[in-house]
């Protein structure tokens, strides 16, 4: 009863993206307003995701890096400092537990050990060396 003017066969073929040859209008649908037709058109030309992120103004330093810089502006003795960068350092290339790194300022950026360093240096120095021998 019902008869299609569709033809038998296979069906046609799809349409392809516009490349950067040309742009085929008529592979978007004919309803789209023309501001969203050429912006779908320049995105598919241009693809903003393919173009590389800016790189970042400053290089970031890591933790360790931070803290010593932080450190020496404070007033912590060089040797200790350096044993303290030493510390937080180890404890991210080793892969400590959170407990022990807890205690090598990776959840507090450091303000633990900084303050340990200029109350008491000499615990300080003690307690990482313990950190770092065991």
């Amino acid at each position: 009863m019902g008869t299609s003017n569709r033809a038998k066969g296979p069906p046609p073929a799809q349409t392809s993206w516009p490349d950067e040859r040309g742009t085929d209008l008529g592979a978007l649908p004919s309803f789209w307003p023309e501001q969203m037709t050429e912006a779908v058109l320049a995105e598919a030309v241009h693809p903003s995701w393919l173009q590389a992120s800016p790189a970042p103004a400053e290089p970031i330093d890591p933790l360790w890096e931070r803290w010593f810089e932080r450190a020496l502006e404070q007033g912590v003795d060089e040797d200790l400092a350096s044993l303290g960068r030493s510390l937080i350092c180890e404890a991210h290339m080793q892969g400590w537990e959170p407990d022990r790194r807890a205690e090598c300022g990776w959840f507090d950026d450091g303000e633990q050990m900084l303050e340990l360093a200029l109350l008491t240096p000499e615990h300080a120095q003690a307690h990482w060396r313990a950190l770092l021998d065991e």
